[in-house]
């Protein structure tokens, strides 16, 4: 797999992968609903509050109403677009920056697998949200069997943890990123000294 990822993270593809990324990521939160949601909601979505309780995701989904709630499901999937898009892009350009850092060291490039962990995480956070939005208040307040069988609380319970993982895998990602760009940018500033 790193044989493909290697041939695919040329600079050319990895600059328009990123772009399109990028694209997606302004359409979607400067264009699309994600304003007047994060407002309906009180503040923070449910995926961006690190360790919210059941409670709290619950609440914060109560708060868009049904429409809002249909809106915010509909925000989930295409949001689930969105990571796909920024895991490809930061995958090819964890690979490139790797090899740019680290000429002829293969064991760098192992670091791209670190946006697929965090895409897991995100896809997994989008589709358990997009379950918790088609739940009404009393299934919330009756604790309703729902996804799993621990109903519906237990299941924002689990999206708490989701959301916190993709946090963090989501920084660690962009994290080694800028680190290995940085690296690259000072190897190739040095080569040419």
């Amino acid at each position: 797999m790193l044989d493909l990822i290697e041939r695919l993270s040329g600079t050319r593809v990895m600059l328009a992968a990123v772009v399109v990324s990028l694209l997606a990521s302004v359409a979607l939160f400067q264009l699309g609903p994600y304003a007047e949601l994060r407002r309906a909601a009180g503040g923070e979505l449910p995926e961006e509050r690190f360790r919210a309780g059941a409670a709290d995701i619950g609440e914060r989904l109560q708060r868009l109403g049904d429409d809002g709630r249909r809106r915010y499901g509909v925000f989930q999937a295409l949001d689930l677009v969105n990571a796909l898009l920024t895991m490809v892009a930061l995958v090819l350009l964890t690979a490139r920056a790797a090899r740019g850092a680290f000429p002829g060291r293969r064991r760098w490039q192992a670091l791209a697998w670190l946006p697929l962990a965090m895409f897991v995480a995100e896809g997994t956070e989008n589709l358990l949200l997009m379950q918790l939005a088609q739940a009404s208040p009393q299934a919330w307040a009756a604790g309703a069997t729902g996804f799993v069988g621990g109903g519906v609380p237990a299941l924002a319970a689990a999206t708490s943890w989701v959301v916190s993982a993709k946090l963090v895998l989501g920084g660690a990602s962009f994290g080694v990123a800028l680190l290995l760009l940085a690296a690259w940018g000072l190897r190739a500033v040095s080569a040419r000294a």
